[in-house]
């Protein structure tokens, strides 16, 4: 047998085994998905899913969601995540207009077979367990599958396996991949597109169908949550441009990107008369009943922004205490950087040279959305919620890192053990978040979070 037919098969079971981790992560992801709307996030999707499916319509006034309560003495509207619209005078959900098309259009498929779905009371628990569990889920496994795939080609089977649950499962992207959000279902699409730009190998070669396809999925991450998916799509275009040198190449991976973003731009323009997303126009918020006119909570916190960074880090709810595998993740991609820069960045054209700057481009990536939600967005730590999910673009990112820095030094064995043990912890803190993620921490009983509280900072 040669030794290209024994690589191919190594390739071909690595491929089997991480589609069954896959297969098996997606069973996860079922038995614990999500089937009511505690969160006003969640709540806010549903009412926007609702009307488009079963009315076609956009705005919200005709559903079952738009109704006034009472909350602290005073009338409010059910939802907090709910703007207003002055040029057709309707209301609107709060979040990005693709996703809720993805998901009613899924509704609408279903109910064109003889489906029939409510989305109030006890007949949400269905639907939503279907749009959750065939969008967010399926989101989530493929990452699982794709970075499973990666794990493999560098470690044994079992040692891969127990490495990605680890490093992937030891952080909020588990505890949130099983109810309906925006995040994971962006980070699954920016871990797919770095793999398919060969950023992990730090590869110079990509083909054309490879760099469209990842200029599609960072279209889309891009028009699902903004931040990440607009940070790392121009991380990656730069990765092409200065490593990969194709002009080519950033064609195929901007034109790969016109669908999903051509699909926002029509949908806002058509509303809102501009192509700007909801969060960036002005006083949408701001009208009569609006919960954000008097809010209650975690969106009234007015904390220091000289520590405010400093605590969606390191402390009750920070990246690090929580994902604490994620700080060998930091490591991975100081440790390219400069291995990189040591060889000359500019002048060498190789692997080494390509992994630098992909872990350039990442350290500046994830700089850029610490720097914005620590100094421009709310200090309310996302509300209520478990862990900073804003960050959750980013994480499985840091976590192919620690990997990297795992099969890198695992003969070593004081770095195995610091290893395991920093996993052991995330995958704890991970599986309490998956249990109920919009829980403000403050509020949650469990004993290891509660033992954090000393952390506060505020």
């Amino acid at each position: 047998m040669t030794s290209v037919s024994i690589d191919e098969e190594r390739a071909q079971k690595n491929h089997v085994h991480s589609l069954r981790f896959a297969m098996l992560a997606l069973v996860f992801f079922c038995v614990f998905t999500e089937l009511g709307t505690r969160s006003q996030n969640v709540a806010s999707r549903v009412a926007a899913v609702e009307s488009l499916a079963h009315r076609r319509e956009f705005y919200l006034d005709n559903g079952p969601y738009f109704r006034l309560v009472e909350r602290g003495g005073q009338k409010q509207y059910l939802l907090n995540d709910m703007v207003y619209n002055r040029r057709d005078e309707h209301f609107y959900s709060s979040k990005p207009p693709v996703l809720t098309l993805v998901l009613a259009g899924m509704v609408a498929a279903l109910e064109a077979v003889g489906g029939r779905f409510e989305f109030t009371g006890t007949g949400l628990a269905f639907p939503l367990f279907l749009m959750t569990w065939l969008v967010v889920g399926v989101a989530s496994a493929a990452a699982f599958y794709a970075f499973r795939r990666k794990a493999g080609e560098r470690l044994g089977p079992l040692e891969a396996d127990l490495a990605v649950i680890l490093a992937l499962g030891g952080t909020l992207f588990l505890s949130y991949s099983g109810t309906l959000n925006n995040h994971t279902v962006a980070a699954a699409l920016v871990l797919l597109a770095f793999f398919l730009l060969g950023m992990a190998e730090g590869g110079a070669g990509v083909s054309g169908g490879r760099a469209a396809v990842a200029g599609f999925f960072m279209g889309m991450a891009t028009v699902v949550d903004v931040a990440p998916g607009f940070v790392f799509s121009i991380v990656f275009g730069l990765y092409v441009l200065l490593h990969v040198r194709s002009w080519r190449t950033v064609l195929l991976f901007g034109l790969g990107s016109v669908p999903p973003l051509a699909a926002h731009c029509w949908v806002e323009y058509s509303i809102w008369g501009t192509i700007l997303p909801v969060q960036m126009i002005q006083g949408a918020g701001k009208f009569e009943h609006s919960y954000w006119m008097a809010p209650v909570g975690p969106d009234t916190w007015v904390v220091p922004r000289w520590k405010y960074w400093a605590l969606t880090l390191f402390s009750t709810r920070g990246l690090f205490v929580l994902s604490p595998i994620l700080l060998l993740g930091v490591i991975g991609l100081v440790e390219d950087v400069r291995d990189g820069v040591r060889r000359g960045l500019l002048r060498a054209r190789d692997e080494e040279a390509g992994r630098a700057w992909a872990a350039l481009g990442l350290l500046l990536g994830i700089g850029s959305m610490v720097c914005y939600f620590s100094f421009r967005g709310p200090t309310s730590f996302g509300g209520s919620c478990f862990g900073f999910r804003w960050y959750i673009g980013f994480m499985p990112l840091l976590g192919w890192y620690a990997v990297r820095v795992f099969a890198r030094r695992r003969e070593d064995a004081s770095l195995r053990r610091i290893f395991y043990l920093l996993g052991a912890i995330s995958l704890m803190y991970a599986l309490i978040g998956v249990r109920d993620p919009w829980e403000l921490m403050e509020n949650n009983p469990h004993p290891a979070v509660q033992a954090l509280r000393v952390l506060r900072g505020f």
